[in-house]
């Protein structure tokens, strides 16, 4: 044991043998560089190379510069997205921003409000800062543009303008290392920039906060990361998310690799309302100051994160739409968007090509926008963020084709002519032309041209439609004469009939519309709907037709498919079936509304007060709380409470389900302090007899007492009542005394300590197995 201590002070003694006496170091710059000498000998160590003592060599210094702004903030640590969970780093945070305003650059007012947040327009501003003065930040580091973190050159840059110290150095010191290798190795590593691989459920990021992935109905979310050349990372985001490891997002000093899970159930932001998306990154670096980022902005659905607070429509979660047209886009070619939203306060408009163009926007609005990819609005309000919507838009990968046509007489007299063409990739509908104006448009890639003059020439072209967007490119030119005049004969009846929907619920009523021409002399009905069935004779109209609508059928009783049928005759014969199909489901259920039961026990107390508990218990409930007690929102059906009241209260519960909200109360009666009667007191113990350091409970309570007169020489006594845990090495006497109008009473109890052996050997073995557990398996 001794000589595995004695191993470990000497490698300690070892790393730090050749770095200079931390006297003399003055700056924080100073420090920064003895860190990165101990990374690069433990970098040294790991590839199995040998170096020799490093030299610290202060060099350069550069023209310094009075602040005469009539602000100034002195930054001492480094910042990056997705700070500002703490007190000091919002106030930190807020100074930056104070800072990059001054220089001309935008903050987005919800970053400023109330413990601002190092966001996405403070990680665009300071990146806009780091170009400005790219001399004096960039160059030096042999970067060529700005990576939006503030670290030694850009918080020496920001004390230059605005530090409070009067004049502030420009550069830090530059530090040397000679390392001399015992074997050539690959010196390129050391000064490369590291590499960042992000995944989040398999599918890899592309870039900053790309792509932006839209999960789907998911239970849980896996990311994880690795890294070349990288000797830290940490993580940025706006979502604060809890991990199934017990971590949460906000960690801000990560390993190289890792892997984290959580669940999408319950995610809340930093305000704590509920969330279904989540803004997930790593940022790494090297001894070099060289960086790399990856990240990705997920979605997910999950029913848990839109729960019911509907007490009314201003109470309820909000909703968002955006739409666009036209959705496929040939290269500079504009796109309207449009959106909306319900219940919201303020709307977030995301661009996954162009993640820094848009932002914060209004609750409803529209704008042409030449700009593609996946375009996401979420809007929120003071009780939650909506799911997100989202439309994309598609460059046109190549030109469409022109259609080729072909056009023939139709079979059926009477002036019928059949058109059909190849389809064109990429095309939503056809418009047709005939004799060079146009006709109409549709969806197939045939279409038969009616009621021409019989045997007359028509000729036609079809123009595609891509995306909304008329192409122009034309078949070619089909010429052919319409079917002739049809010769007067008998021919059988033709049928047509639907029903006003293809879906239904038990309950609901169908309506049936049926024709049919050719003068038919009866038809029948039949198939499985109900009050269908039976045969009549037509009653013709002028034309030769029959039919009408049936509004008289009953309502389906019974979940199913269910088909309706109608043949048709006359003298020339029967015209084939037709027949309509309804498919039909239960009825939907419907979710009853909570019910409270809501109970204190006691539901009385003794004059001055005490202790009684709350209980509750909501069937068809999600979540309740207690509106009056500091924090009590429990998010559960069931449970219980503690309170003290001092006078008589009444207590109300809320409860939310998916049938809607449902309250309860119950008061807890204080009787009244009598006047002229003194505080009646009552104090035990258990045990009364403990070994020397054992655990004894004191409980006391005093009738009758006014809250805050107690006192006693333990401060938990100085309650009216309760309970604590004492340890006495010695016989002591515990006492509390307490007072009201009438006169003060003191209760006391002794607990007797007694040597026992059992005892005093429980302690030593949890001593030794106390310091085994911190030697480890030494």
């Amino acid at each position: 044991m001794k000589k595995l201590f004695a191993g470990l002070l000497l490698s300690l003694g070892l790393l730090f043998v050749s770095i200079p006496s931390a006297k003399a170091l003055t700056t924080i710059d100073e420090l920064q560089a003895q860190v990165n000498i101990l990374l690069q000998q433990i970098s040294a160590l790991q590839n199995g190379t040998q170096t020799t003592p490093p030299t610290y060599v202060p060099t350069g210094t550069f023209p310094t510069v009075t602040n005469n702004t009539g602000f100034c903030y002195t930054f001492t640590q480094n910042l990056k997205i997705g700070d500002g969970q703490t007190s000091a780093q919002s106030s930190m945070i807020e100074n930056l921003q104070k800072a990059l305003e001054r220089e001309g650059f935008t903050i987005t007012t919800d970053e400023k409000a109330a413990g601002a947040v190092f966001g996405v327009s403070t990680e665009a501003a300071v990146r806009s800062f780091q170009q400005k003065y790219a001399s004096d930040i960039l160059a030096p580091n042999g970067l060529t543009s700005g990576n939006g973190f503030v670290g030694v050159s850009t918080r020496m840059k920001l004390n230059q303008l605005y530090g409070c110290n009067g004049t502030t150095q420009l550069k830090p010191p530059v530090l040397v290392v000679p390392i001399t290798p015992i074997n050539p190795v690959d010196t390129q590593s050391v000064i490369s920039a590291p590499v960042v691989n992000v995944r989040v459920n398999g599918n890899s990021s592309t870039g900053y906060m790309q792509p932006q992935l839209d999960l789907g109905n998911v239970s849980s979310v896996t990311f994880s990361w690795d890294s070349k050349n990288a000797s830290y990372c940490n993580t940025y985001g706006q979502t604060k998310l809890t991990f199934t490891d017990g971590t949460t997002w906000d960690n801000r000093n990560l390993p190289t690799s890792g892997t984290r899970t959580f669940n999408t159930a319950g995610q809340k932001d930093g305000y704590g309302a509920l969330v279904s998306y989540a803004s997930i990154g790593v940022q790494c670096w090297n001894s070099s100051y060289k960086d790399d980022t990856k990240g990705m902005v997920v979605t997910w659905t999950s029913l848990s994160n839109n729960p019911s607070n509907s007490t009314g429509a201003g109470n309820q979660v909000p909703t968002a739409k955006i739409t666009a047209s036209p959705t496929t886009v040939n290269v500079g070619q504009p796109t309207n968007l449009n959106w909306s939203s319900t219940n919201a306060t303020s709307c977030l408009l995301l661009n996954s090509e162009q993640p820094y163009k848009y932002g914060d926007t209004t609750t409803s609005g529209s704008l042409t926008t030449y700009g593609t990819g996946l375009f996401t609005l979420t809007c929120k309000n003071a009780y939650g963020t909506s799911q997100p919507s989202t439309v994309n838009i598609l460059t046109a990968t190549q030109a469409p084709v022109n259609p080729v046509l072909t056009v023939s007489t139709n079979y059926a007299c009477g002036g019928n002519m059949n058109l059909s063409w190849t389809s064109v990739s990429g095309a939503s509908t056809y418009k047709i032309y005939r004799n060079g104006g146009p006709v109409t448009s549709t969806t197939n890639t045939s279409w038969t041209d009616t009621n021409l003059t019989p045997g007359a020439s028509y000729s036609y072209q079809v123009m595609p439609v891509v995306g909304g967007v008329d192409t122009y490119n034309f078949s070619n030119s089909a010429s052919a004469s319409a079917s002739a005049s049809c010769t007067a004969q008998a021919v059988s009846p033709l049928v047509t009939l639907s029903l006003n929907n293809t879906t239904a619920q038990v309950g609901d009523r169908p309506v049936l519309t049926w024709k049919a021409i050719n003068s038919p002399t009866y038809c029948s009905s039949t198939g499985n709907g109900p009050g269908w069935g039976g045969q009549g004779k037509t009653n013709l109209s002028s034309d030769g037709t029959t039919g009408g609508t049936v509004t008289s059928l009953p309502a389906f009783t019974a979940a199913g498919a269910f088909t309706y049928t109608m043949t048709c005759s006359n003298t020339a014969g029967s015209s084939n079936p037709t027949s309509a199909t309804v498919n039909v489901s239960a009825a939907a259920v419907v979710n009853p509304s909570p019910a409270v039961t809501f109970t204190a026990s006691p539901a009385s107390l003794p004059a001055g007060g005490g202790t009684t508990w709350l209980s509750w218990n909501a069937t068809n409930a999600s979540s309740c709380s207690i509106p009056s007690l500091y924090n009590a929102n429990y998010n559960g059906a069931s449970g219980n409470v503690p309170v003290s009241p001092t006078q008589t209260t009444t207590y109300t519960i809320n409860c939310n389900g998916l049938g809607g909200a449902s309250s309860g109360s119950v008061t807890v009666t204080v009787a009244p302090t009598v006047a002229g009667t003194k505080p009646v007191m009552t104090i035990s113990a258990s045990p009364l007899t403990v070994a020397p350091g054992g655990q004894s409970i004191i409980t006391w309570s005093a009738t009758g007492a006014v809250a805050g007169t107690c006192s006693s020489a333990l401060p938990t006594f100085q309650n009216t009542s309760g309970t604590t845990a004492v340890w006495p090495q010695t016989t002591t006497s515990y006492s509390v005394t307490c007072s009201n109008s009438a006169g003060s009473s003191t209760g006391s109890v002794t607990i007797t300590v007694a040597p026992n052996s059992a005892n005093t050997l429980t302690a030593i073995q949890a001593l030794i197995d106390s310091i085994r557990k911190q030697l480890g398996n030494f």
